[in-house]
């Protein structure tokens, strides 16, 4: 009997609202469309700008955030509004500051900071789409932007996202936006009796090698400051070994870790050809107390 009865309440329901329920399906529909048509165009004109000015089209993907969402809010406040039953409530939305500051007082603090970060970034543009930056502790490239959070795609291929909030208490590095060239350092320890001239000849000539450090020319127009683009010196001293330290620079962050390895495995194959120079190993030295491991004569 109840079942009966609530099916025929929620047809009558339906029956004495037949016209509101059309119109309010009409609306949806007309708003899926309407976001559908603005994404397709947004989408379109960032593909062609990203070629061209990548700072413009991260604004323009932020834009479209925000107008996307413009246009489903404002649909569902009409659906809403044009519903008898609800169009009270509705008017209440529009019309209630104070309720609008209880909601903006609750996302404060993650939601509503989100948003307000990410136009920020869209505006202010410390870093676009497709840039590599350094983020607190990470390294990667830039891949998206939204209202809510940044995705940066690190070394390994993870996505690692990070909340746009959260980016103001960040410090950012920026590799692509300003300068790209990125300085390299490896080391290696020789034993006192080695040749320095030698290590340091078979250093310079093996990073000089390598096609991706940067042009003599091309470090001294960026860096003004620096008087080699390739140096040796002696970091260290001590009884067992000394330390050289053999400075250069990439035009690439990204290609640094592999420029190192190569030059590295480059270096110690001369090394081990040159018999001036000798690499020093660590060594252990133990001492045994032959008094304990002698046998007492019978």
């Amino acid at each position: 009997m109840a079942t009966e009865f609530a099916t025929e309440s929620v047809m009558n329901f339906i029956y004495d609202n037949l016209d509101y329920i059309i119109y309010i399906c009409f609306l949806t529909l007309l708003t899926i469309i309407a976001a559908q048509i603005v994404r397709y165009w947004f989408n379109k004109q960032i593909s062609k700008t990203r070629m061209v000015n990548q700072t413009k089209a991260t604004k323009l993907v932020m834009i479209k955030h925000i107008i996307l969402a413009g246009i489903y809010v404002f649909g569902f406040m009409l659906v809403i509004y044009m519903f008898p039953p609800l169009r009270a409530l509705s008017a209440t939305i529009f019309a209630s500051a104070g309720l609008i500051s209880i909601i903006i007082g609750i996302a404060a603090q993650d939601t509503f900071g989100n948003l307000i970060s990410g136009i920020t970034l869209a505006f202010f543009q410390p870093f676009a789409i497709g840039d590599f930056v350094t983020i607190g502790t990470t390294y990667g490239e830039v891949i998206a932007i939204n209202l809510r959070h940044t995705t940066i795609r690190v070394a390994d291929n993870r996505h690692v996202l990070i909340p746009n909030s959260n980016l103001n208490k960040e410090t950012i590095i920026n590799w692509t936006n300003f300068d790209p060239s990125s300085r390299c350092t490896v080391y290696f320890k020789l034993t006192l009796e080695s040749d320095i001239d030698i290590a340091r000849k078979i250093m310079i000539e093996e990073a000089r090698k390598n096609k991706s450090i940067m042009f003599q020319s091309d470090v001294f127009r960026l860096h003004p400051d620096v008087t080699e683009d390739v140096r040796v010196r002696v970091t260290d001293l001590n009884t067992g070994a000394m330390e050289l330290r053999l400075d250069f620079w990439v035009y690439n962050k990204d290609d640094a870790y592999s420029t190192e390895t190569t030059i590295r495995e480059a270096i110690k194959k001369r090394f081990d050809e040159e018999p001036a120079v000798s690499l020093a190993y660590n060594h252990t030295t133990i001492f045994t107390d032959e008094s304990k491991t002698s046998k007492t004569p019978k």
